[in-house]
């Protein structure tokens, strides 16, 4: 089994950057083997950054050279600078280059079992009855089995060639020889959590969970739903939800339930196994997708809509989008790109036959960037989850925000709204300077229209000639 390192964990020095705690003679250089950490020497081009004493030391333990780095570099200094170019110069002479140390320095902690279900549990408000309904812990069982790779499609053999930067190349401790998948009754197996991240050569990054391969191990299967198991608990809340006490929900007959009555009960679409589990246990059915972009049929051109998610649009049931809140402030691309894909699913699931008034949702984003975190938030304020749900529902679905938000910018669902188009949100008398051109940005219902109509019958009373362009995506 790998053994887990932690970065922040330095046993011999007493501080994160090992300081000096003993008097040195003064001008005297402190020197060891090969190399001077006072003198030190040139840092190799564009290889400049803080290096950490524990930093190096987890470097070392991956390649096994503890020994040698506690040599060369175990005396304390408080020569920062210089630390830096000693590490450098060890590392080159060791054939460790940057990019290898990048990728173990970022590489994700071990994820053993225990801190996975409390992920779950604590992070993602999930009951544990729903999250033994819905995830299986993987392991390989040894004698020439690998379930954890057979689980993935992934050949034995293709993994005796090169390691990733984290696991070796026995496939027995690929992924850390253990996968979370989440599983269920309905869908079978979706997606899994490793143990172990591995590196995606592709995307630069480490990847966060493994989809099954196609046949010789090659690519991912391809886009699929997660319909998530169900309890009693669950069946009940439903009921009590959407007001269907005449029906006798059961765990078997949840989901044909869910199809049979599509004006009566909204579904949610979720990206990731977790986010539709929460809402789910809480009496909000949600399937899932693998990300924001996998709700088409892999290789379709043009895209079309996974057979399942037709299915739950048809006969005019509303469709809430509960993909992530990406801060703008942080991540304007996420953000931009789930605006975007929630926008093409929505136009596809409305195609099918979904409600006019199917959304994406929006909620505040300091309760966190997913619907699972902000229910998180939620309970531990003791506020009712139940009334929040519903009241973001009747907010998104009358006031689709489509404009970029700030990292201030805050939506309270409980604001009162009469109609959909008819009421002063954004501020009196919008200042319109002559030479010069205004953009009013503002979400559908903020009384965009009603000012503009304002400036326009202002513009007549004294004769004066304006150019509307709207909507501004028009413009180009």
């Amino acid at each position: 089994m790998n053994q887990k390192i932690d970065l922040n964990n330095t046993s011999a020095p007493k501080t994160r950057y090992w300081q000096s705690t003993q008097k040195q003679p003064r001008n005297q250089d402190l020197t060891i083997p090969g190399i001077s950490f006072i003198t030190g020497t040139t840092v190799p081009t564009g290889k400049t950054t803080l290096i950490k004493w524990s930093d190096g030391l987890l470097i070392a333990k991956h390649f096994g050279l503890e020994s040698a780095y506690r040599l060369r570099n175990g005396f304390p200094t408080t020569n920062l600078a210089a630390l830096d170019t000693g590490f450098w110069v060890w590392a080159g002479h060791q054939n460790i280059t940057k990019e290898q140390c990048q990728q173990i320095w970022n590489c994700p902690p071990v994820l053993e079992w225990e801190d996975f279900q409390k992920e779950c549990i604590e992070g993602s408000d999930i009951r544990p009855e729903m999250l033994a309904l819905n995830v299986a812990r993987i392991v390989n069982s040894g004698y020439g089995r690998y379930e954890v790779l057979e689980t993935l499609n992934i050949p034995v053999s293709r993994f005796f060639e090169s390691t990733d930067g984290v696991n070796w190349n026995r496939p027995g401790n690929k992924f850390g020889g253990e996968l979370y998948g989440f599983v269920s009754t309905e869908s079978g197996f979706f997606n899994a959590k490793p143990r172990i991240a591995t590196w995606d050569e592709d995307k630069g990054k480490y990847r966060k969970y493994e989809s099954r391969r196609k046949t010789q191990g090659l690519g991912e299967e391809g886009n699929r739903i997660f319909f998530p198991a169900v309890d009693r608990i669950a069946c009940n809340l439903l009921a009590e939800n959407f007001n269907l006490f005449f029906l006798d929900i059961t765990p078997d007959n949840y989901w044909n339930i869910v199809r049979s009555y599509p004006k009566l009960i909204w579904v949610g679409i979720a990206e990731g196994g977790k986010k539709a589990i929460s809402l789910t246990s809480d009496g909000f059915p949600c399937v899932a997708v693998l990300g924001v972009t996998n709700w088409s049929i892999s290789g379709s051109d043009p895209r079309q809509l996974l057979p399942e998610l037709a299915q739950l649009a048809a006969g005019d049931r509303a469709i809430d989008v509960w993909y992530d809140m990406d801060d703008p402030a942080d991540k304007l691309k996420a953000f931009h790109n789930g605006k975007s894909q929630a926008h093409k699913l929505l136009t596809e699931l409305k195609a099918a036959g979904a409600n006019p008034k199917s959304r994406m949702m929006f909620w505040d984003l300091t309760l966190g960037k997913g619907i699972d975190d902000a229910k998180t938030v939620l309970r531990s304020r003791g506020e009712p989850v139940r009334d929040w749900i519903l009241g973001t529902i009747e907010f998104s679905r009358h006031r689709e925000i489509y404009a970029q938000t700030s990292k201030a910018y805050k939506l309270d669902p409980k604001r009162a709204i009469e109609r959909d188009t008819i009421g002063d949100y954004i501020p009196h008398g919008i200042k319109v300077q002559p030479g010069f051109t205004t953009a009013i940005i503002a979400d559908t219902g903020s009384g965009k229209t009603h000012q503009i109509k304002k400036i326009i019958d202002g513009c007549k009373t004294l004769g004066t000639m304006a150019i509307f362009f709207t909507p501004t995506n028009k413009m180009g």
